[in-house]
């Protein structure tokens, strides 16, 4: 087998399993579309908006500030009011 057939058949492959589109065709674009919806609809635990806002300042990663919030609601409920 040449180099140029085999370059051939593995094009092919690809084209076959992506429905002819580059980089993964329509289905992955959607999906990219729905993960980045996602990130946009975190929500902080009830009572928990102050803590999240100030989490936010300290951590690069936008979903850190609510997934210390909601371990902290589901260990500790919701906080006392002073």
């Amino acid at each position: 087998m040449k180099i140029s057939e085999l370059c051939e058949n593995t094009a092919s492959a690809i084209a076959a399993t992506n429905n002819g589109f580059a980089n993964g065709g329509i289905g992955m674009q959607k999906r990219m579309k729905t993960k980045k919806k996602r990130k946009a609809q975190e929500d902080a635990p009830p009572g928990r908006e102050k803590q999240v806002k100030k989490l936010k300042g300290k951590f690069d990663d936008p979903g850190a500030p609510y997934a210390i919030a909601w371990a902290q609601h589901n260990k500790h409920g919701k906080p006392k009011k002073k």
